[in-house]
């Protein structure tokens, strides 16, 4: 629940900079999946916090006003499940594009949550030389925590098959992100949200992989 109201507040604060933005344009700038953009849309246009313009298919934010006793209209602060407002979750959470800029720290090295995902992988890959691509699709839960895309570990040959059908890279493919296990080149997914990187965390911690926020 917390996770679904903290990425509502993401979407939310992005449509206060960037109104009239569709789903996929929302996809392409918040780096969130669409699915997960459309679950808090859906919550959003409910408690009449977004409009859906049905022509151009877009949204915006409503301005949250309430009446108070002597007949003036203030402002209603938008606050996130922690407490805090919006002016401390954009300056924390949030760049100036919308996008969840959050940095993760694993192995002295400051990530981005993409990059998290690859370096955890490939490390695990390099203390386990002789694991096959099923067992290490297994080991970090490839298809359920990206259920998209032949899930979020697989054989470069099938990721540029992807790239190629849907306009758009979905893996890492440059030749030093590509990963050798047992033979077989294989990549990561570069589609790594919120939700996905928190599931990634539990993952990573039942191996007794230790990953941080940057404070």
């Amino acid at each position: 629940m917390e996770t679904k109201q903290k990425t509502e507040e993401v979407i939310y604060t992005f449509l206060q900079k960037h109104a009239g933005k569709n789903i996929s344009e929302m996809e392409l700038e918040t780096g969130l999946f669409k699915l997960t953009i459309h679950k808090a849309l859906k919550k959003l246009t409910e408690s009449k916090r977004v409009s859906f313009n049905e022509e151009n298919k877009t949204y915006s934010v409503i301005v949250a006003s309430e009446a108070t006793k002597n007949g003036k209209a203030s402002k209603k602060p938008v606050v996130d499940v922690n407490g805090k407002d919006e002016a401390t979750l954009s300056k924390t959470a949030l760049s100036k594009a919308g996008r969840d800029t959050t940095k993760y720290v694993f192995n002295k090295q400051v990530l981005a949550k993409s990059r998290v995902f690859l370096e955890v992988v490939r490390q695990y890959v390099k203390l386990h030389p002789s694991i096959s691509l099923q067992m290490l699709q297994t080991v970090f839960k490839s298809k359920e925590l990206y259920k998209r895309y032949g899930g979020a570990i697989v054989e470069l040959n099938e990721a540029r098959k992807y790239a190629k059908s849907s306009g758009r890279e979905r893996n890492f493919l440059k030749p030093q992100d590509i990963l050798i296990v047992n033979s077989r080149k294989v990549v990561c997914t570069n589609q790594v949200d919120v939700a996905f990187i928190n599931a990634f965390i539990t993952i990573a911690s039942s191996l007794k992989i230790k990953i941080t926020k940057q404070p």
